[in-house]
């Protein structure tokens, strides 16, 4: 049994080393994501500078969405085209074109605003969600000659790369002669004809976003308010939030049942496997080390280069600008929690290394073996119709001496009477002996 129970003991702790850890990583990124001022403010300027590469596209590609929704086929390809080509350009390059267009500080802002919104509606602070932003930085941006020159650099930096093999020109025809949303445009130089028309796509793209942004009352968005204007749009952007919502508070529960599993897994761990003190804080320890080291171990060879260089982390072969700014952003929001792993993988370590020593000094103790009880019946076993009741008395292991017999007395010849009794020795029973009386 105590192989069976031991058994079990390794099985559970094999399972603590696998579901600890993950539970307390997934308990920092959710709490980390679920704090708006701690996420914002994790961020640095670089990297909303970087964000700020995708407020471009990311415009045109959500009004090409809802164009596409009203039926404006064109305006929606043309979006797309100006979204698709932003995206094709190196980091580095669309640096260069943006410069400093969009401020940091209104960047920072517009995020920790809108996330504010969302998690007062997660946590049922308000009864719907919004989507508030200042479009100002994107209309000055695509306004005038500054628009016209961020055009003229994107078709400039198109006509970089490399020539466009025939299987690309055929899917940039197809997608040219699409009549609505068009996606996976390649990163190629499709010549100089292509290039006309797609800088015909361009201008069309800009001239729709600044007529949007127009529509707006001092270019402030109000999401709601937008799409009050149609009850079915509303109540399909109110019932999307809605199951949003829903899911995220399934996580909040199942996260909580994680980070209890560790702790009902030791539990059992007692019951099949701890006979003992020694055996509690051996087996305790080694799930405390455990836990503590692979806890650790993803931190040193992944997040440790994501941080410091993200050029080489797993996606380096990969110079687009939205999946070099996507590890950058996952490395910028380890670091607001890493801090609290390290404090935590440090106490584990701690705690169970103190363990391990306490389990060595304390001493296995003795089993006690019980000692064998026989029962003596009571002597006179000559009574009849008598139950004897045995009484539990430990019986010497040296045997005490047997008590000599008495030889009969010789009567004298005056005596006148016979004795009832007979004076022989063999008629007396073995445990008695008679002693005949004078008159």
């Amino acid at each position: 049994m105590r192989f069976v129970g031991r058994s079990i003991g390794c099985l559970l702790l094999a399972m603590i080393a696998i579901i600890a850890p993950l539970s307390i990583w997934t308990v920092f990124i959710w709490q980390a994501l679920s704090v708006a001022d701690e996420y914002a403010d994790s961020l640095s300027d670089e990297a909303y500078q970087d964000m700020a590469l995708f407020v471009l596209p990311a415009t045109s590609g959500i009004m090409s969405v809802s164009a596409d929704n009203h039926g404006k086929n064109e305006e929606s390809k043309a979006l797309s085209f100006f979204s698709q080509m932003i995206l094709n350009i190196e980091r580095e390059r669309l640096q260069a074109i943006l410069g400093d267009q969009f401020d940091p500080n209104w960047l920072k802002e517009l995020l920790k605003t809108n996330l504010n919104n969302f998690f007062s509606y997660r946590k049922f602070e308000n009864e719907s969600l919004n989507i508030q932003a200042d479009m100002t930085p994107i209309a000055e941006a695509l306004a005038g000659d500054n628009g016209i020159a961020i055009i003229d650099a994107i078709i400039e930096e198109t006509r970089r790369f490399d020539d466009c093999t025939d299987a690309e020109l055929q899917l940039i025809d197809t997608l040219i002669a699409s009549d609505s949303e068009i996606g996976g445009l390649p990163p190629c130089n499709p010549g100089e004809e292509n290039l006309a028309l797609l800088r015909t796509y361009l201008e069309q793209a800009r001239t729709y976003m600044l007529s949007e942004l127009g529509n707006l009352p001092d270019y402030q968005l109000d999401l709601r308010r937008q799409l009050s204007r149609n009850s079915a749009e509303l109540e399909e952007f109110d019932r999307s939030a809605f199951e949003i919502r829903r899911i995220l508070i399934f996580v909040d529960n199942a996260i909580v049942i994680l980070l209890f599993l560790p702790i009902m897994l030791m539990s059992l761990v007692i019951v099949f496997a701890i006979r003992s003190a020694k055996g509690f804080f051996l087996w305790t320890g080694l799930a405390m080390i455990e836990t503590a080291f692979l806890t650790l171990f993803p931190l040193l060879p992944y997040i440790y280069n994501l941080v410091a260089n993200p050029q080489r982390a797993a996606l380096s072969g990969n110079t687009n600008t939205e999946y070099v700014l996507i590890f950058e952003l996952l490395g910028l929001l380890f670091s607001s929690f890493a801090p609290a792993i390290f404090a935590i993988v440090a106490l584990l370590t701690f705690v169970g290394i103190s363990f391990l020593i306490l389990a060595s000094l304390l001493k296995v103790p003795q089993v006690q073996t019980q000692q064998p009880v026989y029962y003596m019946m009571p002597s006179n076993t000559l009574a009849v119709n008598t139950t004897p009741t045995p009484s539990a008395m430990p019986i010497p292991t040296t045997p005490s001496p047997l008590p000599r017999r008495k030889r009969l007395s010789t009567f004298s010849a005056q005596s006148s009477e016979t004795p009832t009794t007979s004076n022989s020795e063999s008629d007396l029973p073995d445990d008695h002996t008679f002693i005949p009386t004078e008159e």
